[in-house]
């Protein structure tokens, strides 16, 4: 399935030997994407992991997509959900995965933690702009907004 192909028929073929394809055939691509050191081949294969027709493939990929741990990193997880939900077979399936998971979904992202961490840098600023404001202005600068 891997063969030489050329770079700009790369998506394509992926995406239509795993849509024609069943589980040995996504099965192979997950593989490829594991070992995979190209990070645009890497995206390829996410995107064309997403092709399969398979609904309970769709859903475990939809899972392991937000999943510490599974494979996938974060910051490719919604390259995942897009994937899916443009697939025919999957636009609704990602649809109810997303609204049945919000949640899940938010907390995945470390929401909370940026908002910690939003929440601390607030903190600094605070306890630090009338030393850097002085500091400024016995610097020269005469104007601070």
């Amino acid at each position: 399935m891997f063969r030489s192909i050329s770079p700009n028929l790369k998506s394509t073929v992926y995406c239509t030997g795993i849509a024609q394809g069943g589980e040995v055939e996504w099965e192979a691509a997950w593989s490829r994407y594991l070992t995979s050191n190209t990070p645009a081949e890497k995206t390829q294969l996410l995107a064309a992991l997403g092709c399969t027709k398979h609904t309970g493939i769709l859903s475990r990929y939809l899972d392991m997509a937000f999943t510490e741990g599974s494979g996938i990193r974060k910051a490719d997880s919604i390259l995942v959900l897009n994937a899916v939900a443009e697939n025919d077979v999957g636009h609704s399936l990602a649809w109810h995965y997303l609204t049945r998971r919000w949640q899940y979904i938010t907390s995945y992202y470390a929401l909370q933690q940026a908002l910690e961490s939003t929440n601390h840098n607030i903190a600094w600023i605070n306890n630090n702009y009338d030393v850097i404001v002085r500091w400024l202005h016995d610097n020269g600068y005469k104007e601070v907004y």
